[in-house]
This record gives structure tokens, sequence and C-alpha cells, in this order.
């Protein structure tokens, strides 16, 4: 394949998004139990358990409802909103493994471009940019909600290319989910590798525009960009 530049998706594909869930969890707990003297450790442990079970929907109010039943409900709704403030502005405490970054600096010495287009509000994916520490290996990161493009739009992917200067039809789309990712990356007729790993690696490819390759592991991603690399 012509190849010339990697455009890689941030959650779930270059790191655990889970990591940075529990980081969060961890400051509401610590909160919690400073403002309102609930113990933190329990705090921690019941949304811990409850996000693995049904996910982040609504987990403040839950957690409100049982640790602090006797409140009013507006009482509770004024806690969740500086809760959910909390959680978005805190400074994550995650890394990237080792391999990752022994990795990522291979690709960018082989010479490839690459950038990262990731979707959430920008707030927070800059903190977690800034905590992986992943600015210096890439030549442009792109927040899809500032430029109004939230994913399964292309449009992110597109800009990035444009950034780096290459034509999309010469990059290689990296992500996790097939829909947000894999999809529009095939519409743009760009190359697409599924890391079909974390919270999403259960949902099936799109049968119209599947990847053009799977990878149960980042790891094993990383093993063939290099190899490709190195012929």
């Amino acid at each position: 394949m012509s190849l010339r530049g990697i455009i890689f998706d941030l959650d779930d594909t270059l790191y655990p998004e889970k990591d940075y869930v529990f980081s969060g969890f961890e400051v509401i707990s610590n909160f919690l139990q400073k403002k309102y003297h609930l113990d933190a450790k329990n705090s921690l442990q019941f949304l811990q358990s409850n996000f693995e079970a049904n996910g982040r929907d609504k987990i403040f109010d839950l957690l409100l409802s049982t640790i602090m039943p006797e409140q009013q409900k507006n009482e509770q709704l004024a806690v969740i909103k500086e809760m959910v403030e909390i959680y978005r502005n805190h400074s994550p405490n995650i890394d990237l493994n080792i391999e990752t970054i022994d990795l990522l600096n291979e690709i960018k010495c082989s010479g490839w471009k690459m950038s990262i287009v990731t979707d959430g509000l920008p707030l927070m994916q800059k903190n977690k940019i800034q905590s992986l520490g992943l600015d210096s290996f890439f030549d442009t990161i792109i927040y899809c909600w500032e430029y109004k493009c939230p994913k399964p739009s292309p449009i992110g992917f597109k800009i990035a290319s444009e950034k780096m200067n290459i034509d999309i039809e010469n990059c290689l789309i990296v992500g996790d989910h097939p829909e947000k990712d894999i999809v529009p990356a095939r519409q743009l007729n760009a190359k697409a590798y599924r890391i079909q790993t974390q919270r999403f690696s259960h949902l099936g490819s799109n049968i119209v525009f599947p990847p053009l390759k799977s990878f149960s592991t980042l790891s094993d991603f990383f093993n063939e960009i290099i190899k490709y690399a190195n012929k």
C-alpha cells in the first residue's frame, strides 16, 4: 500500500479509556469525602462496579440516590452538576505503556507523519493528551467538536490529512469503533485498520465498509506497521 501518514483515534485505541474514567471516579470520591464526609473507598467501589456493569449513563445520579437518599432532588442535582464539572476538569492519572511509547517513536522515526482525530469535549480530550504525553509524537491533533464535526463525520479525518499535507488516500486510519472510525475512513477511500479491544470489541464490523485488517491488540497493529516500514 502507498502509505505516507497514519491517523489514530485516541480513546480505546492508543490507551484504555477506562483508565481515564477510573481516574475521574477517584477524584470524585475524594471530593465527596472531603465535602460530605462520605467514605471515598465505598464511593469509588460503587462507581467502578456500576461502570463495569452498566457504563457511565446516569452513574452519578445513581450514586447519590444510593449514598445520599435523604437529600432533596434539587439538592442532588446541584451536587451532580458539581461532580460533572470536577470530572470534566480533572487532570487524569493515566499513562501510555512503555511498548506504545517505543513503537510510536519507531513509527515517527520511519518518516511517516502521524495525527490524532478525537471525539468528545475538547477540554477533556486535551487533558488526556497532555497527561499521556502524546503531543511530541504527532504532527497534528484534531478535536472534532472544535470543528463541529463529531464522529462519525469524516470531516475530522479529512482535516487531519490536509494539515499533514497528505492525500487522504495515502493515509491509514486506525480506530476501535466500527461505525465512528472505520466507516468514515472507508467513505473517504482511506485505508482503515481496526484495533478490536476494550469496550467496543464485541461490535461487528460494518458489512459495506469493513476494515482492511483487524487486530486483537495495539501491539499486533504496531508490529504489522513496523514490518511494512522496514521493507
